[in-house]
């Protein structure tokens, strides 16, 4: 798994398992002072918590960690299977979209890496299943609230189902189904919600806002004057994530094959609306249900929120786009019967084609494409593994650490560590000086938190949505400072030690 870390999230979620199998409780210990984690509900650390009790070495444990993140696979194909027959796919027409899933380079690279997204889908269309299926039975909706709560509390943004599933209950008129989903899911809710009041860091300082408080971190980037300027450009990049997404070829921030296409920004942007128009034609034809419910108010939710969303933040909802586009391979036949034979070789070389194409574009980013990002996560956890070692036996068991890996430092070393945030207001307002203001105050902010070493490599930033020539500035501010000294370098990272007064 040299992947780990590339999300950030992912390390964190390993780091919190970590600390739950070591009895020490749900917390950041990759952090200085190692706080309580209140940011991300604690069900899927929980799962991961049971690696680190059969394997407790690292990193000989991330194979076990990795079947572990790829169990969850065969359950979320399933969920889809039953998603698209809720939504009235044929039996063959489901099984080629499931298969088209089970390809897409999207899941792939999610169901081997400790990331939640696989997890928390599977969850979410399983509540949604089953509240489809209760026929007025108050218990399975009560099963339903419950399987919506574990979704609930493996990533909060499932709070849409405590809504839209008791709404589709009371269009029906099934109000006693409604409450029991109400109060089956409200105690993961309300646990949840107390836990992280009770135990979250009472500060505003951007570094425990980003770590421990979601909301909190959003009112911090987003006022009710950034509103709009938020919500055209996360439209923007949330379109290219759904065409990304369903594609498979596709990535936001312009690394994946597909970024690399000519016109493939129209491309993707023109299959994500084409795909959302469909499904607003979908669900006039079959009615509201939970399926639908759930992806509109999950997106809307991405308008809104503080980081513009990507392929991440699009896969949860991708099979409900999936399931309304209007090709079923169970009318194929149909389809042939209008037209006379040339016409029918022509529509039929036409779809072969575009099959093809489509087919050598999910190949090569199956192959080369996720080959290549293996190889530059390898390369350069070789170089950080260096830079760990010469950090184990050269710096005291104490020092704090700023550094943009903050969890694999500590996974590596033991050495606690922190990044230095850079808010994505900035992204937001355009504002360059922001961020150069930002990187010049990096030995200010680590005197103010008490940072003894700077450690930087070539992979920094990456999921920071800067301009390359702003990250470049860091590097020159970072070898150019006298207030921070080179200690140890390779190719691609460096020490610093920070020279403070």
């Amino acid at each position: 798994m040299p992947q780990l870390g590339s999300q950030h999230d992912d390390a964190i979620y390993w780091v919190t398992a970590k600390s739950l199998a070591a009895g020490n409780g749900y917390r950041i210990a990759s952090l200085p002072g190692q706080p309580w984690e209140t940011k991300y509900p604690p069900l899927f650390s929980l799962y991961l918590s049971a690696v680190w009790r059969m394997v407790p070495r690292f990193p000989e444990n991330l194979p076990v960690a990795t079947l572990f993140c790829w169990a969850w696979l065969p359950v979320w194909l399933t969920m889809t299977w039953l998603l698209f027959r809720d939504l009235g796919a044929s039996s063959s027409h489901a099984r080629l979209l499931c298969c088209v899933l089970a390809v897409s380079p999207h899941a792939v690279l999610f169901g081997v890496s400790p990331m939640v997204e696989v997890m928390f889908s599977a969850l979410w269309m399983a509540s949604a299943a089953l509240a489809v299926r209760t026929r007025g039975s108050v218990r399975w909706a009560a099963l339903a609230g419950l399987v919506g709560g574990a979704a609930y509390l493996t990533k909060s943004a499932a709070l849409p189902l405590v809504v839209v599933i008791p709404l589709y209950f009371g269009l029906r008129k099934q109000y006693r189904s409604a409450a029991a989903f109400t109060a089956a899911m409200a105690p993961a809710i309300a646990g949840w919600t107390l836990w992280a009041r009770f135990h979250q860091a009472n500060s505003g300082d951007v570094l425990a806002l980003y770590y421990t408080n979601y909301f909190g971190y959003h009112l911090y980037n987003v006022s009710l004057h950034d509103v709009p300027q938020v919500v055209l450009k996360n439209l923007e990049r949330l379109l290219w994530a759904l065409g990304g997404a369903l594609s498979g070829v596709g990535e936001s921030n312009g690394t994946g094959i597909g970024s690399h296409l000519l016109l493939a920004t129209g491309i993707w942007r023109t299959l994500a609306v084409a795909a959302i128009v469909f499904t607003i034609r979908h669900i006039r034809r079959i009615g509201f249900n939970p399926y639908h419910g759930f992806a509109a108010a999950y997106l809307l939710l991405l308008l809104f929120w503080h980081f513009p969303p990507n392929e991440r933040f699009a896969f949860p909802v991708l099979p409900v786009l999936l399931a309304a586009l209007p090709f079923d391979i169970s009318q194929v036949k149909s389809l042939w019967r209008p037209y006379a034979r040339p016409a029918r070789w022509a529509l039929a070389g036409g779809l072969t084609a575009l099959t093809g194409v489509w087919a050598a574009l999910i190949g090569v980013h199956l192959t080369l494409g996720i080959t290549q990002t293996m190889d530059r996560a390898r390369r350069q956890l070789a170089a950080n593994r260096a830079a760990y070692r010469w950090i184990a036996g050269n710096t005291p068991a104490g020092a704090v650490f700023l550094a943009y890996d903050d969890p694999l430092l500590y996974l590596y070393t033991g050495r606690a560590g922190c990044r230095r945030i850079v808010p994505t207001r900035f992204f937001y307002e355009d504002d360059r000086d922001g961020v150069k203001q930002v990187f010049a105050s990096i030995p200010t902010f680590a005197r103010e938190h008490q940072v003894q070493y700077l450690l930087a490599s070539a992979a920094d930033w990456h999921g920071e949505l800067l301009p390359s020539d702003l990250v470049d500035g860091f590097n020159r501010i970072a070898e150019g400072s006298t207030q921070q000294r080179l200690v140890f370098r390779t190719p691609l990272a460096r020490v610093y030690r920070f020279e403070h007064d």
